[in-house]
């Protein structure tokens, strides 16, 4: 008993799990001329690793405007669902990047509607506008970000062998759109992955 008494101490002390899942700050919206995409940057608010998402020209410009706090032109689809749950009684309190299945990112919003709590799958962009428009966090999983994020030693790596591009604006460039929406480049294998082979520019 006395060497139990004298473990708790050390038990209690003891760095406790990390949690599952890692807040990100959505940073900004890259034109990726090259790819004919735009890559939406959210940062690991833990270390600062990358996790890069893939957007059409759509996403983008959605995006973009919200990061910056402002309207677009004109309603866009983003805009219906950003008004669409309120009027329903709910309210958006948080999202979540939470799956990586064929290379595609998978994600979820939660709702609160009176006493029920919906968890709707939606597109990671789709997810991403809607947080930003209601100002509610966005999560990703340890996996998600074991698998698709980029470290501060990677991108610096890579930017000493290539021209870095235009910064963002929060926003779009003039590339066009593309049907891999919301998709990861092909991830390598760990013998042969190197910042060259990373599917972003920053």
């Amino acid at each position: 008993m006395r060497a139990l008494l004298l473990l708790v101490p050390l038990l209690l002390s003891a760095n406790p799990a990390p949690p599952p899942l890692v807040r990100m700050e959505v940073k900004d919206v890259v034109p990726l001329k090259e790819l004919k995409q735009h890559a939406v940057v959210l940062v690991s608010k833990e270390d600062g690793t990358v996790l890069p998402l893939f957007v059409d020209e759509t996403a983008a410009v959605a995006i973009a405007f919200r990061l910056m706090g402002r309207p677009t032109p004109h309603p866009l689809a983003h805009d219906l669902l950003d008004r669409l749950i309120p009027s329903l009684g709910g309210r958006l309190t948080e999202v979540r990047i939470d799956g990586l299945k064929n290379h595609v990112y998978q994600s979820h919003v939660f709702i609160q509607q009176a006493d029920r709590k919906l968890v709707i799958e939606a597109r990671p962009s789709d997810a991403v506008s809607m947080a930003l428009a209601a100002k509610v966090p966005v999560y990703t999983t340890r996996q998600v970000m074991a698998e698709g994020g980029i470290s501060r030693a990677e991108i610096n790596a890579y930017g000493r062998e290539s021209s870095v591009p235009p910064p963002g604006v929060g926003g779009s460039g003039n590339a066009g759109t593309s049907p891999d929406a919301d998709m990861p480049a092909p991830a390598p294998s760990p013998a042969t992955r190197s910042p060259a082979s990373k599917p972003i520019e920053l």
